[in-house]
């Protein structure tokens, strides 16, 4: 397995095609206007697969924290591109929406084809 892309987004999207839209993609933290809020984001993951990996049905499993308390947690069928056998890809986007009460760091670890992707971080800090 090779990762092309992990990244959060503000918002993401892709076509049957695998054209991928995204706005803000790489952003590194949030700061609302107040708390509780709704926070809105996406992660998007790119993947190439060997044959191999991409044998049978190609699972993504992932958990989500907020300040250490688990938030998320689930596992999702992946529609894997096998038009071309040499070329075997992957595009994952995750529309995620949850409320918040305070400041704190939101962490987002995934697992596919028993490996796991690099965690990323979203600081979600105090208005000024």
């Amino acid at each position: 397995m090779k990762l092309q892309a992990h990244m959060l987004a503000d918002t993401a999207q892709f076509d049957s095609e695998g054209f991928v839209t995204m706005i803000r993609g790489g952003i590194t933290g949030m700061t609302p206007s107040g708390f509780p809020v709704l926070l809105r984001f996406s992660v998007f993951t790119r993947l190439w697969l060997s044959s191999g990996e991409a044998a049978g049905l190609v699972e993504m499993e992932t958990r989500i924290t907020f300040n250490d308390k688990e938030i998320v947690n689930n596992r999702q069928p992946l529609n894997v591109n096998r038009a071309d056998p040499e070329h075997i890809f992957v595009n994952v986007v995750n529309n995620l929406q949850f409320a918040i009460d305070q400041p704190g760091l939101i962490k987002i670890q995934a697992y596919v084809v028993g490996m796991a992707l690099p965690t990323l971080e979203l600081p979600v800090t105090a208005p000024p």
